[in-house]
């Protein structure tokens, strides 16, 4: 089974020193799939992935030409915003596209208080009576 788990590296000061610092970004793996041809370049893939976020990375440092429409990507995501499926995107004579977006992983949420890194079950926070 596979355990990913979240953790923090700061510079220690003994005030505050067990406060989780809070996080509005995070990186993020991605796969793009159905990538339109004449968008299959670093640039191309870049501007795609830039519908989700800050593209940081990517997985190889030149494109596989025997994976063609296919790219991994490190995406730096804000966690206020929804994950999509899908993003649409557009050419100069105005042909649509839609690529596909898998995410190798995306962070979940405490239900109770809406921090990352612990479930309902671990928080902090006194359980609310409905």
């Amino acid at each position: 089974m596979l355990m990913i788990v979240s953790f923090f590296v700061a510079p220690w000061s003994p005030v505050n020193s067990l406060k989780i610092p809070e996080i509005s970004t995070l990186p993020v793996w991605v796969n793009l799939k159905n990538i339109p041809d004449s968008c299959f370049s670093r640039l191309g893939i870049s501007h795609i992935a830039s519908g989700l976020g800050e593209p940081m990375l990517t997985h190889r440092p030149r494109l596989d030409p025997t994976i063609m429409g296919e790219a991994k990507i490190l995406v730096e995501v804000e966690l206020d915003k929804p994950f999509p499926q899908r993003i649409a995107l557009d050419d100069k004579q105005g042909n649509i596209y839609l690529v596909d977006v898998e995410y190798t992983w995306i962070p979940s949420a405490c239900e109770r208080c809406g921090a990352l890194g612990h479930k309902e079950k671990r928080c902090l926070l006194p359980h609310k009576p409905h």
